[in-house]
């Protein structure tokens, strides 16, 4: 199923751009327990992996990973990062994709209301037991995304306190 996404993705970078040799970013899992014992460290072996599918200038290693899957990410031509999917200890070679937030208010942008008796909230419980992922995009409170209009008062169980000043909206106590 990998495959076939990454096969997509990169079908996809070839009809949408002329430059298919023009190197882009991509992030490259890898099999972990299979680095062989000659190499020191896995960075060792993620360049070398990266010097054998191009002999002349390497491919820039970007960054490693090794918390939530191990690999690394890399600026790679088409071409390298069709060789790079061809080695044994290769899981997924995809390509970066920006991604930009459409909403600070998710269940309102899903139209989902919280006083619905039924429905997908209902069945969730309300969100209970829920982890939510914060993806930092460098907040700026003067956002439209971020106007408090229709939000209703603050919580009277909130211990913060609202300060006026440049930059500075409220601070938790």
């Amino acid at each position: 199923m990998l495959s076939l996404l990454f096969l997509l993705s990169l079908l996809s970078l070839a009809t949408s751009s002329s430059t298919n040799e023009q190197p882009r970013t991509f992030i490259v899992q890898v099999q972990h327990d299979t680095k062989p014992s000659i190499f020191p460290t896995h960075q060792h072996w993620y360049i070398s992996s990266l010097s054998s599918i191009s002999p002349g200038d390497t491919p820039r290693l970007l960054h490693t990973y090794d918390t939530v899957f191990h690999g690394f990410s890399a600026k790679l031509s088409l071409t390298e990062a069709l060789k790079l999917q061809t080695l044994p200890h290769i899981i997924a070679v995809i390509p970066e994709r920006v991604r930009h937030l459409h909403t600070t208010r998710s269940p309102q942008f899903l139209g989902l209301k919280t006083a619905d008796s039924a429905g997908l909230l209902k069945e969730s419980d309300f969100g209970s037991d829920l982890v939510i992922g914060v993806i930092d995009t460098g907040i700026w409170p003067e956002r439209q995304s971020f106007n408090d209009r229709d939000l209703g008062p603050v919580p009277s169980k909130w211990k913060g306190v609202c300060v006026s000043g440049k930059g500075l909206r409220f601070k938790l106590l």
